[in-house]
Order: structure tokens, then C-alpha cells, then sequence
């Protein structure tokens, strides 16, 4: 499943659900992309970051015209 072999646990995919109105199965898919893309893991604290170099990745914001104005707006002061 990408960079670590965990699932989300039940406990932030149930508060996940009910803050965002997402299903769980649509929660579940955005997670496993995630750790696809994340490549920076924080060992003390046991988790994934992503980085501008991860975003620049994406094929789909490669080819959009917007795409480096979107990752700017991720990290827009770091």
C-alpha cells in the first residue's frame, strides 16, 4: 500500500467520515494515495509528509497550466 504498511485506523476514518462527508471507501482511496506520494516520514513522530518534490510528481499538475500556482498554495510560506 505505498510507503508503510498501515491502514488508517478506525477510530480517524470513522471522525474522518463524519467531518467531511466523504464515504469510507472514497476516505480509504485518498490514504492509499497518500502514502504513494508521501516519500518524507518524521521517524519520531511515525509519519508521512509530502513535499513540493512529491507533488511535482503528479503527472496531472505536470500538465496543468495551474499546476506549480497549486503546489505554491500547499506550501505558501515554507
Amino acid at each position: 500500500m505505498g510507503n508503510q504498511a498501515s491502514a488508517l485506523p478506525k477510530e480517524q476514518l470513522e471522525r474522518l467520515h463524519h467531518e467531511s462527508g466523504l464515504t469510507k471507501s472514497s476516505i480509504k482511496m485518498l490514504y492509499e494515495r497518500f502514502e504513494t506520494l508521501a516519500k518524507l516520514k518524521d521517524d519520531n513522530l511515525n509519519q508521512l509528509f509530502l513535499t513540493p518534490e512529491d507533488f511535482e510528481e503528479i503527472p496531472e499538475l505536470l500538465r496543468n497550466p495551474l499546476g506549480s500556482r497549486l503546489i505554491q498554495a500547499f506550501f505558501c510560506g515554507c
